[in-house]
């Protein structure tokens, strides 16, 4: 029996976190989200953190994940196998990924060397017009500056150059998948957000969550 925490605050931060777990990796345990003293999921370019708090932990399978319902109530058990939510009308149980989770702790930034506050809903549309003429990475690159822009390069190598309004204590320039970024500012309520860099990484928190994407080459 899993104390101090109810169902659905568990299924909701599990469900939280989901979208940043590998689907098809052969570290079978990165294809679902650790739940312990954080509910942690990652793709090893990716990674979405929550605090949790549960003094026993596991590892859910995303099949599982996408199956729990979101209104159960009742009591959570965890097994050395098995997942349970129980309650006196309803039971779901699930198979749990066996396997020791990655040290998660290591890829949490510490600080960071640049900062750049945008407004998320403009971001978020100058990502997807960037997206258009990217390569099938989905990887673009972000230049920070009074007139930053997102540039993609299209099959043919010609660059598109998509401006947005940001503030940014720096000059510079890094390459980032386009699709994980938007993942992960989905997941923000804030009309601004304050992203920060240290040299190969980009994170941002808010409420309690923390996204961090890894710098990629183009």
């Amino acid at each position: 029996k899993i104390d101090g925490v109810t169902p659905s605050n568990l299924i909701d931060t599990i469900k939280a976190v989901s979208f940043a777990a590998a689907k098809n990796d052969v570290r079978h345990m990165l294809n679902g989200v650790f739940i312990g003293g954080h509910a942690v999921a990652t793709n090893g370019h990716r990674m979405c953190v929550i605090d949790l708090g549960l003094s026993k932990s596991a590892i859910v399978s995303i099949e599982a994940v996408n199956k729990i319902p979101l209104d159960i109530s009742g009591t959570v058990f965890l097994s050395d196998n098995v997942m349970s939510i129980i309650d006196e009308s309803y039971e779901f149980k699930c198979k749990l990924i066996d396997g020791k989770y990655i040290g998660y702790e290591r890829a949490i930034p510490q600080s960071s060397i640049n900062n750049v506050s945008v407004d998320r809903a403009d971001f978020i549309d100058a990502i997807k017009a960037a997206q258009i003429n990217a390569p099938d990475s989905g990887n673009v690159i972000f230049h920070f500056c009074d007139e930053s822009t997102i540039r993609s390069r299209s099959g043919r190598n010609e660059d598109a150059k998509i401006g947005f309004d940001c503030e940014t204590s720096a000059d510079f320039e890094m390459s980032f998948n386009s699709s994980y970024l938007i993942d992960a500012l989905k997941v923000v309520k804030s009309e601004s957000v304050e992203l920060l860099f240290t040299d190969s990484q980009m994170y941002f928190r808010e409420g309690g969550i923390l996204n961090v994407i890894s710098m990629c080459r183009i």
